[in-house]
C-alpha cells in the first residue's frame, strides 16, 4: 500500500451565539477553508471540510481519532483552521502548562491548543501532520511556551465566553497536560499570528490564507516548508495592520527540531 494523504479543512463564518456572548462574525473563513479544500483535493488528498455548525469540537475529535487508527507511518494529515482564536489566563496552576491557554473558536466552544496536542499523541510514529492555523492567538499552536503576556480579546466585554461558561472551561483547563515527548508523530505548524496577535480579513480570504495561496501558486518545485513559509511572509500585506507572523515549527517525537523529515511542501508521496 502506498502513502496516503488526508486533510480536514475547518472554516467558521459564525459560531453558536448562545455559547459566545459577543459577535464573532468572520465572512472570509468558510470561503478560505473551501479554497484550501480545493487545493488539497487537487493534490489527491482524501478531503472532507468541516464548516459552520458542523465544525464542533466533538465532530473534529471523532474524525481525528478515526484517522489516528487508520493512518500508518509515512501517511500525511493536513489540518487547517480558518476562524477566530481566543486566549485566556487561568486562575490556577496545571502541570506542564503555562498561565495562558489559547485555542480555536469551534462552533460549540473553544478548542484549546493543548487538546490538539492530546489528539496528536494518538497518531503512530512516522505519521506526518501539517497544521495550518489561520486564527488570532495562534502562535506555534502545539507545545511552545508563550513569550509574551496574552490579553483576552474579550476583556472589554462582561461577561466574556470564559466567564459565562466558567465551570465548563475551568474543568477543561484544569486537566493534566500530555508532555510533548508523548507525541510520536512528526508535526509541522504554520500559523498566521503569534500568541498575542491577530489575523485580519481581506476581500476574499484572510490575509494569511491569501498569502498562502499566492505562495503556493508561485512556489519553486523543490521548496520545503521553511522555503514555502518564507514565500508566505513575503506575500503578507496589510496597509494599516502589520502582521506578526510566527515561523514554521517542526516537532519530532515531541521536541522542536529544525531537521525536517518532510520534503516538498504538501507532497505526501515524497
Amino acid at each position: 500500500m502506498g502513502k496516503k494523504g488526508y486533510v480536514i479543512n475547518i472554516g467558521l463564518n459564525n459560531v453558536d451565539r448562545e455559547h459566545y456572548p459577543n459577535s464573532l462574525g468572520w465572512a472570509t473563513a468558510e470561503p478560505g477553508a473551501m479554497r484550501l479544500h480545493d487545493l488539497f483535493k487537487g493534490l489527491c488528498y482524501k478531503s472532507e471540510p468541516l464548516l459552520y455548525d458542523e465544525a464542533t469540537t466533538s465532530a473534529l475529535k471523532v474524525r481525528l481519532r478515526a484517522l489516528a487508527k487508520k493512518m500508518k507511518a509515512e501517511d500525511m494529515l493536513v489540518l487547517s483552521f480558518c476562524g477566530h482564536g481566543k486566549g485566556v489566563q487561568k486562575e490556577f496552576d496545571v502541570e506542564n502548562s503555562e498561565l495562558e491557554d489559547e485555542g480555536w473558536c469551534m462552533y460549540d466552544r473553544v478548542l484549546f491548543h493543548f487538546e490538539l496536542w492530546e489528539l496528536a499523541s494518538l497518531f503512530k510514529k512516522g505519521v506526518k501532520i501539517v497544521l495550518i492555523s489561520d486564527a488570532c492567538n495562534s502562535g506555534p499552536t502545539i507545545g511552545v511556551t508563550p513569550e509574551t503576556e496574552l490579553v483576552d480579546p474579550d476583556e472589554e466585554y462582561k461577561p466574556n465566553v470564559f466567564e459565562k461558561h466558567k465551570s465548563l472551561y475551568d474543568e477543561i483547563l484544569s486537566r493534566p497536560r500530555i508532555p510533548r515527548k508523548k507525541v510520536d508523530a512528526s508535526v509541522v505548524v504554520m500559523s498566521g499570528s503569534k500568541e498575542d496577535s491577530k489575523t485580519y480579513e481581506g476581500s476574499r480570504f484572510s490575509y494569511f490564507t491569501e498569502a498562502l495561496l499566492c505562495a503556493w501558486k508561485n512556489r519553486e518545485p523543490e521548496d520545503d516548508y521553511y522555503d514555502f513559509f518564507e514565500h508566505v511572509q513575503r506575500y503578507m500585506f496589510h496597509p494599516n495592520r502589520p502582521h506578526q507572523l510566527s515561523s514554521v515549527w517542526h516537532y519530532h517525537e515531541g521536541r522542536v527540531d529544525t531537521r525536517l523529515p518532510f520534503k516538498r511542501t504538501f507532497m505526501y508521496n515524497d
